[in-house]
């Protein structure tokens, strides 16, 4: 749907404290994402100053027929946040409702971004208990995704570890849901893509950190080492530990990936070797220990690798190249398997960017809509790829081929990555809780108002 004009949503306007816009600039600016492989234009645009306003809009899209859209930075890369309706800019909701240093929580508005968030805690000593390497993303748009970084091997993703949310369903009615209140809206609406609620605030748990990251750095070329070394590592490690892995061609070799695992420790309470019985390693080389900053006044993490994509001044969505990322995965069951198979010709997609992987381990409290294979511990392996600004069809095309072999390894799609919507199989991804996904949805949204490019109800 067209805007008609400047004046075409004035009605909205008499009812929000926030700014509408509904300019084709201010439109074109949102019809894009991080990714950069889709491309939708809003009708009209709203930022909400508060509650109200997202509630006054849902009515007036209502009476419109208009469906809705939720945007926070625009990190995904598949158009989840896009739509042809009237779009939600939630970055206009950035606001710090508490911190409670003695109870080590948080409550923060959804368009906040977690660099903002670590700002605000890390002078305290503090930091959310799960953080991405994407600080420039929104807490809400996380949340409705999953958020996997360098601590999810312990403490597992951002949605596992949320004390509550504030919601606004398709109705328009604001809900608190947590474990212990309105447990189906909350399982509904983490990792749910926008689609059975509108996540306004969120209560998030902390954990204590340090002034300096340590980090420990061990280069392998045999990956079966590897995983065997980070899985015995994930037995024993201080569960404050960050844990991850850079993949990379085999410079040494004619073809094969090389790959350096990293250990950092930035919390206090972690004092290495002393309380730690490390297994013996089978890596090949050990560069020396790092110390650096664990974050600056200027808000940039210490060691290089923990660094997160974007600047305090960029948004990650400002970009103009193509970056379809993709993110799956696996359990370490067939984790050997997958790397032989991004082994076998890494230059297909490693020539244009980097590989990363990610270990995954669910708690008590886990998001059911995030799915992820049930071994105690999982393997997330990210391919994130760049290409040009032009060449959206050979990226198209070279990703879904790439995906299309690594899924057959036995993986899960990590859903804010790139991907053809008709590709999917929705009931086979989501498996035993896709029922229960389409029941929410069913009461939550029953008109199907929160749009969404991707997900296939029918």
């Amino acid at each position: 749907m067209e805007a008609s004009g400047p004046s075409s949503y004035g009605e909205l306007q008499q009812h929000c404290v926030g700014e509408v816009l509904d300019s084709q600039l201010e439109r074109d600016a949102r019809a894009t994402d991080f990714g950069g492989m889709y491309r939708v234009t809003p009708a009209v645009v709203l930022r909400p100053a508060c509650v109200a306003d997202i509630q006054a809009a849902l009515r007036f899209a209502a009476g419109r027929g208009l469906t809705v859209s939720i945007r926070g930075m625009g990190h995904s890369q598949s158009g989840q946040g896009l739509g042809a309706g009237l779009l939600l800019d939630m970055t206009s909701l950035s606001s710090i409702v508490a911190l409670d240093q003695g109870n080590r929580s948080i409550e923060v508005e959804a368009g906040i971004s977690w660099r903002a968030v670590v700002d605000a805690t890390f002078a305290r000593g503090l930091l959310p208990v799960a953080l991405t390497y994407a600080l420039d993303t929104t807490v809400g748009g996380t949340l409705s995704v999953g958020g996997i970084g360098s601590a999810a091997w312990s403490y597992g993703p951002q949605v596992d570890n949320v004390l509550y949310l504030d919601v606004v369903t398709a109705g328009g009615e604001l809900v608190r849901c947590s474990l212990e209140h309105e447990r189906e809206l909350f399982d509904a609406v983490r990792a749910g893509l926008g689609q059975c609620g509108i996540i306004v605030r969120a209560g998030l748990r902390l954990r204590p950190c340090a002034r300096q990251i340590e980090t420990r750095s061990f280069v392998y070329r045999d990956l079966h080492d590897l995983l065997r070394d980070a899985e015995q590592l994930a037995g024993v490690l201080d569960p404050q530990r960050l844990l991850a892995v850079r993949l990379g061609p085999d410079p040494l070799g004619q073809a094969g990936l090389m790959a350096v695992l990293f250990i950092g420790r930035d919390s206090p309470s972690v004092t290495g070797s002393l309380e730690e019985k490390w297994p013996t390693l089978h890596h090949g080389f050990e560069p020396p220990v790092r110390h650096d900053p664990t974050w600056s006044p200027d808000g940039v993490p210490g060691h290089s690798f923990f660094r997160v994509y974007g600047t305090p001044h960029l948004a990650p969505s400002g970009n103009p190249q193509k970056h379809p990322w993709v993110d799956l995965i696996y359990p370490l069951s067939v984790a050997p398997s997958a790397l032989a198979t991004l082994a076998a010709n890494p230059n297909r997609v490693l020539q244009h960017g980097a590989a990363q992987l990610i270990f995954v381990r669910r708690g008590a409290n886990s998001a059911p809509l995030l799915v992820t294979p049930s071994s105690e511990l999982s393997m997330g392996l990210g391919m994130f790829s760049i290409f040009s600004a032009d060449d959206a069809g050979r990226a198209a095309t070279m990703m879904q081929d790439y995906a299309r072999d690594m899924l057959a390894c036995g993986g899960k799609r990590y859903l804010s990555g790139y991907f053809d919507p008709e590709s999917v199989g929705w009931a086979e991804h989501y498996g035993a809780v896709w029922p229960s996904f389409r029941a929410a949805k069913a009461r939550y949204d029953p008109k199907r108002r929160f749009e969404s490019p991707l997900v296939r109800w029918t």
